[in-house]
């Protein structure tokens, strides 16, 4: 809180002790140094334990405007510090695992899995899943993970795990919901299955909507956000969602997701060398996601340059076996049926089926 960051505004403490002292198992720390009317400000997270730094960003502004400075470095900080966690608490679980899994610890395995971008990984995930949730029915993360495993196979086009993945993806989303609690990253993949994998558009983006209105710092909220409103409603708006995304996290691994959008909002456009440009960027932060290759497949295609667009579909074919054009197109939103109208047609003159 403020008045504890003030009271040990003069201390110089251990980290070990400032964590107990707080019952913190994490730390936020900073200093500002000043020249002129320039400022350095420099922010560091940094387990209890051992305080060694997990995550560090440097800031430069001026006094001219110092409350915007103060707007954009805690919108920097806000959007950067989940997804540290998560992997600082996923590192901890696979070092300090018990012999009996409890729930948590499952659950986090089943993270580290999900950031894989496979059909193999992703089985293994929500079967990691389906276990802790055993132990925990109405945990909302766990079932929130579990939406997301589901409806992200949908969306890929692989092949379902079993024989009703849509019905189970919309029970795990009702149910996630039911126990939010408003947390935006509950909301926003629940949000995200209606939309794809319910088809309920409406419904859908209220929720995501609510997502980003609890936390519009989130990046993966905010990417949730512009995919769905590209689906949904206004490319502009879309778009501008997805570039804010980038710009509060440009260094988190789930911009892939904006990368890839902006990259699809392109195609729709017509502006197939910007979709190369977005999507080749998308490549370079996860080689594994296959709608990444779709707007590189697509976005050739158009260009008239068949052979890159064959190397391109051989890749996507090696990663998603049995990838095909009704797979695809069953797993996305068609409230605007033209706007993945626009991709299949660029993957099927690549020699897609």
């Amino acid at each position: 809180s403020r008045n504890t960051v003030f009271a040990r505004r003069s201390h110089d403490t251990d980290i070990r002790q400032a964590a107990a002292d707080l019952g913190a198992d994490y730390l936020v720390e900073g200093d500002i140094r000043r020249a002129g009317d320039r400022l350095r400000i420099s922010v560091r997270l940094v387990p209890g334990d051992d305080g060694l730094t997990l995550w560090a960003e440097r800031f430069d502004g001026t006094l001219e405007d110092v409350f915007a400075f103060q707007d954009q470095i805690t919108e920097a900080v806000a959007s950067r510090l989940r997804p540290a966690l998560e992997q600082a608490e996923t590192t901890r679980s696979l070092r300090d695992r018990p012999k009996s899994f409890a729930a948590y610890d499952v659950y986090l395995r089943a993270l580290g899995l999900i950031g894989e971008e496979s059909a193999e990984a992703n089985i293994e995930a929500h079967a990691l899943l389906l276990q802790a949730l055993e132990l925990e029915p109405n945990n909302p993360n766990m079932l929130a993970h579990a939406v997301w495993a589901l409806e992200h196979r949908a969306a890929m086009g692989w092949p379902p795990i079993g024989n009703d993945d849509v019905g189970r993806c919309l029970n795990y989303a009702r149910r996630a919901l039911e126990h939010a609690g408003g947390d935006p990253r509950i909301m926003a993949p629940c949000g995200m299955a209606l939309v794809q994998t319910g088809k309920d558009y409406v419904g859908g983006m209220q929720v995501i909507e609510a997502a980003a209105a609890a936390n519009p710092n989130d990046l993966y909220v905010l990417c949730v956000l512009g995919v769905s409103t590209m689906h949904c409603g206004d490319l502009d708006e879309a778009q501008s969602h997805l570039e804010r995304a980038l710009r509060l996290a440009p260094q988190d691994p789930d911009r892939r997701f904006a990368m890839t959008g902006i990259a699809h909002i392109a195609i729709i456009r017509g502006d197939y060398e910007a979709a190369l440009y977005w999507a080749g960027r998308s490549l370079s932060v996860n080689m594994h996601f296959d709608a990444t290759y779709w707007m590189l497949i697509a976005a050739n295609a158009y260009l008239d340059r068949p052979e890159e667009a064959r190397i391109y579909l051989d890749r996507l074919r090696a990663i998603a076996p049995g990838v095909s054009l009704a797979r695809i197109k069953a797993g996305q939103p068609d409230r605007h049926p033209e706007r993945i109208g626009a991709v299949l047609e660029g993957l099927r003159r690549a020699g897609m089926t």
